[in-house]
């Protein structure tokens, strides 16, 4: 299956990826001009590959901001929160955060 989209869009893509069967692509409309891009593409599809439009691979690749930072927790309060999902008690954390 060879899709041909305007949308940049990773939840589109994702499940093409994560089925890891191959034969499937994602191109993106307006950088298809040549007819022997869309033959290579298919081609490529039927032996069994998987191909991504490159500004979808670059859009997976950016680096996503830190959820925690945008929500306006400091580094100290990220710190902590770790250590709450290792699982440390109170006495733990405090253990851990404050000098000997």
């Amino acid at each position: 299956m060879l899709i041909l989209s305007q949308f940049v869009e990773v939840e589109y893509v994702a499940p093409l990826i994560s089925s890891g069967t191959g034969r499937a692509g994602y191109l993106l409309k307006d950088r298809v001009m040549d007819p022997a891009t869309i033959i290579d593409a298919l081609r490529r599809v039927v032996t069994g590959e998987c191909v991504i439009d490159p500004a979808i691979v670059a859009d997976l690749l950016r680096p996503k901001q830190d959820a925690l930072a945008a929500h306006g927790l400091s580094a100290r309060e990220r710190e902590v929160l770790a250590l709450v999902a290792e699982g440390l008690s109170n006495a733990g954390i405090a253990q851990r955060l404050l000098p000997v």
